[in-house]
């Protein structure tokens, strides 16, 4: 079976984009850095206990009491455990990343929409170009 390396092109591909675009990373890097920490802070200061009754409370305003639950449980097992702190700080991680692809996406949507809707419409004016001057023929 022949050997593939990819390893070097991608490598290759990294260095350019660090090259060429290592102010967008670090300023990208700087953001998500601040909602971080924003995050991590709004979920670290209050008693795990106040944000588990937070959680508790959302979990049964959108699903039944067995969801409630079990959201209780699952804290309260990763506060008895010991990882709190690590867990506040994948859930802020989860929480910003959500954020972005969010906003990536509204933003892409609409952007598609619009140029769909733009394509739409041209369609259909030329369409109707068509069908009004083929209307008014008479004969051949």
């Amino acid at each position: 079976m022949p050997e593939i390396n990819i390893g070097a092109p991608v490598g290759a591909l990294v260095d350019w984009l660090t090259a060429n675009f290592g102010p967008l990373f670090s300023a990208i890097s700087a953001v998500m850095l601040f909602l971080l920490d924003i995050v991590l802070v709004i979920l670290t200061a209050p008693s795990p206990y106040i944000v588990i009754a937070v959680f508790v409370v959302l979990a049964l305003l959108e699903r039944k009491w067995g969801f409630g639950v079990f959201t209780l449980l699952a804290f309260l097992l990763i506060l008895f455990m010991g990882l709190w702190t690590e867990a506040m700080q994948t859930l802020a991680v989860v929480v910003v990343a959500t954020a972005f692809a969010v906003a990536i996406g509204q933003v892409t949507s609409s952007r598609v929409r619009s140029d769909f809707n733009n394509e739409l419409a041209a369609a259909v004016d030329n369409l109707s170009d068509r069908v009004v001057l083929a209307g008014l023929r008479t004969s051949p």
